[in-house]
């Protein structure tokens, strides 16, 4: 083989790694390790939590995860975050946090509670970070994350409602309350017979009425003011 072909391509190799060692390097901003909350697809930093999807969809409160990057190298020892409210809510969270050594992405665990009235549930609350030890908080505009909090359900039925009668007309009241007797949100009828799911929704209806009996889940149709679990047939 020609020797000029081979210092040729010996070059070229060590060409590749310094690039590639640079490339290890260019998420290093001037020399110095950032960091913030992550932003999203859309380039907003937000997270959202909707009690009426939750696990259980029982829970009066939540830990909801935020997303912490860090841009540099990965570090060595523990390091401390610290962060300030903006907005007053019913948001809980710790003043300072520590990111982990050999992370590039930590967590922000944010506390959110939902009022005692179902589907009523809708605020919002904005999270600063202020600091981080041996690290620089940037770029500005992902310093802060706004954490959006509802109990919301579509006001429209979904697809598998209108194929039974057993649960009566659609509210998403009933829907919500459904979904707690339940402990999981029906997305489908999937599993069931006809007899099955009205042999289910007739449990409900019972299981319903004794809530209510003891104080619990009070709701009724808007359109004739009767108890809406009289409205299951």
């Amino acid at each position: 083989m020609n020797r000029n072909f081979i210092v040729t391509i010996y070059i070229c190799l060590m060409a590749a790694l310094l690039t590639a060692c640079q490339e290890d390097r260019l998420r290093v901003y001037h020399g110095d390790d950032y960091v913030h909350f992550t932003p999203g697809q859309d380039d907003k930093v937000s997270v959202e939590y909707n009690f009426a999807y939750g696990e259980t969809t029982r829970e009066t409160y939540a830990d909801v995860p935020v997303q912490i990057r860090l841009w540099g190298y990965l570090p060595e020892t523990d390091f401390v975050c610290r962060f300030v409210e903006v907005s007053d809510s019913r948001c809980e969270f710790p003043e300072s946090s520590v990111f982990r050594a050999g992370l590039d992405v930590d967590t922000l665990w944010v506390r959110v509670r939902r009022g005692d009235e179902l589907l009523k549930t809708s605020y919002s609350a904005e999270i600063s970070f202020e600091s981080a030890d041996g690290h620089v908080v940037a770029p500005q505009k992902y310093s802060k994350v706004t954490v959006r909090v509802k109990d919301s359900l579509p006001d429209s039925a979904p697809a598998w409602w209108n194929t039974t009668q057993a649960l009566g007309a659609y509210s998403p009241m009933k829907y919500r309350v459904l979904n707690i007797y339940l402990g999981r949100v029906l997305s489908s009828l999937d599993g069931y017979t006809a007899i099955g799911f009205a042999e289910e929704a007739s449990a409900f209806k019972e299981w319903w009425k004794g809530q209510w009996d003891a104080g619990l889940y009070i709701y009724y149709d808007s359109a004739t003011g009767q108890p809406l679990y009289e409205t299951i047939p």
